[in-house]
């Protein structure tokens, strides 16, 4: 079975009460994950699995209930490994929908999810754009359906999230918007502009920004870097389950790990920094801004 199966059977009620998601778009699954929950009129319960004995745990819990509970529970299970099919027990009250990114073999509870067709990455980028009350032309759907074809939903839906920051003050999205967000190659690397910027080698960091702002906004990359920064701070905090489920950060402990090195105290003063950056940004001209971004960071490292 593919997701576009799925949708047939949850548009006519026939939804199973177990499910193993194949694939790597995991923005995709998460959005079946919503819609069978919504079906089955049920809460959704993300768990973190990295081993049979954990995944037996939770089965147990699907399969208990249903003599108190009023709603199910939706139990999405991230898994690290490609279970045992034959050790699953499908619930009779509750789901149990098993998020693997690959599997090897396949059978009636697999649902194997595939890259979106052309008019699936139009309609999706119409919904998007709608949901964000704006327009966007033909041209730019065009651009961006031939620029996705073959590519995960996840990977689009960060480049639409970053096309509507960037036309920000626009109504309308146009194909100039889409080619600028499309040049952009540069990755931001937030451990290596941390590093960088501790160490307090002006001349390094300046040059890594430069390559990075030569491709992106100002504001884009505060919104990236803040982003990033926040789930740092997150992890400082929150559970490795309370991180997947609430902030899609699957892979906590590289976000732990920079938490511990750089502290928390230090985390807090750079987002106050990252704040006061944005402010300066609204009210600056295009030319002084790259100045700003670097100064400002560079000052923050003088506090370590």
């Amino acid at each position: 079975m593919n997701q576009r199966q799925l949708k047939t059977a949850i548009n006519s009620g026939k939804v199973s009460n177990l499910y193993i998601f194949c694939g790597e778009d995991y923005f995709l699954k998460n959005l079946y994950v919503k819609r069978i929950a919504k079906t089955k009129n049920a809460t959704v319960k993300r768990i973190a699995i990295e081993t049979e004995e954990e995944l037996k745990e939770a089965n147990a819990r699907a399969l208990s209930g249903s003599l108190f509970e009023k709603k199910p529970t939706l139990f999405h299970c991230l898994l690290g490994f490609e279970p045992k099919k034959n050790t699953i027990k499908p619930p009779h009250f509750n789901i149990l929908i098993l998020d693997v990114e690959s599997c090897k073999k396949e059978d009636e509870y697999t649902v194997k999810f595939e890259p979106p067709k052309r008019s699936e990455i139009a309609s999706f980028i119409k919904g998007v754009v709608s949901k964000a009350k704006k327009d966007i032309s033909n041209e730019a759907i065009e651009l961006l359906t031939a620029a996705f074809e073959g590519k995960s939903t996840a990977m689009l839906k960060n480049t639409l999230d970053e096309i509507l920051l960037l036309s920000l003050n626009k109504q309308k999205i146009e194909a100039d918007d889409v080619k600028a967000c499309l040049k952009i190659t540069s990755n931001i690397d937030i451990k290596e502009i941390i590093d960088l910027t501790r160490k307090g080698s002006l001349q390094q960091i300046t040059e890594r920004l430069d390559e990075i702002l030569s491709q992106m906004p100002p504001q884009l990359f505060i919104h990236i870097f803040s982003s990033e920064i926040t789930k740092i701070i997150a992890s400082c905090y929150l559970s490795d389950n309370c991180l997947k489920e609430h902030l899609r950060v699957y892979y906590p402990s590289n976000y732990k790990q920079l938490c511990k090195r750089i502290g928390k105290n230090n985390l807090l003063k750079l987002v106050k920094s990252l704040y006061e950056i944005d402010k300066i940004l609204k009210s600056s001209s295009e030319e002084s801004t790259e100045t700003i971004i670097k100064a400002r960071l560079m000052l923050w490292a003088q506090g370590f």
